[in-house]
């Protein structure tokens, strides 16, 4: 007799938590980049250019993301790409020249 998994369990939750933190933290920064950019001297059209290819890169990107995850061990996959999520917003400080 097989038994029935709960789908509210602890791995679920942490999985849960982590992307609902990954896309908070991405969404919460579609404000900050506009402010971002004028303070580095980007103004006018350059800003929406800079949102479009924000979102335009997030949609070419999800089918990769999903090969990458059928086709790979999906637990380093996810670690990988979140800790390059993760280093991402601190090397705008750390090495301004990737502002650009």
């Amino acid at each position: 007799m097989e038994t029935i998994q709960k789908i509210w369990n602890k791995k679920f939750i942490l999985l849960f938590i982590t992307n609902l933190l990954v896309l908070a933290a991405f969404y919460a920064s579609i404000p900050i980049i506009p402010v971002y950019c004028q303070e580095i001297g980007i103004t006018g059209s350059g800003i929406g250019i800079v949102l479009t290819a924000m979102s335009v890169a997030t949609i070419l990107f999800r089918p990769i993301a999903g090969y990458l995850l059928d086709n790979f061990n999906r637990y380093r996959v996810y670690l990988l790409f979140l800790a390059l999520f993760c280093l991402a917003f601190p090397s705008f400080i750390a090495f301004p020249i990737l502002a650009l």
